[in-house]
């Protein structure tokens, strides 16, 4: 069932029109920025986007002078994570991925005070389907910090078959709502309502 979900959900993902993409990936940035776990946390594990992942970029080029972002690197089985002032520090890793170069500062992941996750698939009760690789579920375990999932909307179903090493995430932000921990919250947009007079 995994599987299945996702490859429909990489497809969704990456069928949408490139200007949709750009509209949502616009509001998710404005999402994480205006949310309070973002605007006190120093330390921000982010990611480069592939297979039409959400783009955090622009978040990045407007707060990296104010905070320190932080990009992961495969090695091994595990993610080693690196603080980066400068995308143009980054080199083609494992499986074709942008990572920051070795020589930059090393982040232990307990000193983390935010994560911003990426997926294929998550779940309103806060799960989450990666690649299948576990790399983020074996990292989280080390964090202490609020774990964001990042996503479209179209990537959002109501369950997921969970598994022992599955770390949930604390919120899931899309360009429509956030999703609380177990999904019993969700913040959305009041209506407009004109009134007469």
């Amino acid at each position: 069932m995994k599987q299945k979900l996702r490859i429909e959900n990489l497809l969704k993902r990456k069928n949408q029109h490139p200007a949709q993409k750009l509209l949502n990936d616009q509001k998710i940035i404005k999402k994480i920025q205006n949310h309070k776990k973002f605007k006190i946390a120093e330390k921000i594990l982010f990611y480069l986007p592939i297979h039409g992942e959400v783009d955090l970029t622009a978040l990045f080029n407007k707060y990296c002078s104010e905070k320190t972002f932080i990009l992961p690197r495969v090695k091994g089985k595990t993610l080693h994570l690196h603080a980066i002032k400068s995308l143009r520090h980054t080199t083609k890793g494992k499986f074709s991925i942008s990572e920051p170069q070795k020589h930059l500062p090393i982040i232990n992941p307990r000193d983390l005070d935010a994560v911003l996750i990426p997926g294929v698939v998550f779940s309103e009760d806060g799960h989450r389907i990666g690649y299948g690789k576990g790399f983020y579920d074996r990292l989280l375990k080390k964090t202490n910090c609020p774990k964001i999932g990042i996503a479209y909307e179209i990537q959002i179903v109501k369950n997921i078959p969970g598994e022992k090493h599955d770390v949930p995430m604390d919120m899931i932000i899309t360009e429509k709502r956030i999703i609380k921990e177990n999904g019993l919250k969700v913040e959305r947009k009041k209506p407009n309502v004109t009134k007469r007079v």
